[in-house]
């Protein structure tokens, strides 16, 4: 049996592999030109992206004892 990828039928944009790097991301915003309007909008969605994602959150017992004090 012959895969996808070995008959040839899988485009070229199927074959590359998703990076979910930060550090990628982050130095393709940073590579951007300075007069790029976007660079500074996306390099402030970033930041707030891996704010959310280092938050810890509170447990419901951790919020239950919030509320009962």
């Amino acid at each position: 049996m012959l895969l996808h990828k070995e008959a040839g039928i899988v485009p070229e944009y199927e074959e590359q592999q998703l990076n979910l790097s930060i550090d990628t991301l982050r130095n393709k915003i940073l590579s951007f030109d300075e007069d790029n309007p976007n660079k500074k909008i996306f390099l402030e969605q970033l930041n707030q992206a891996i704010h959310q994602l280092t938050l810890q959150s509170i447990l419901p017992s951790e919020q239950t004892i919030y509320l009962v004090w």
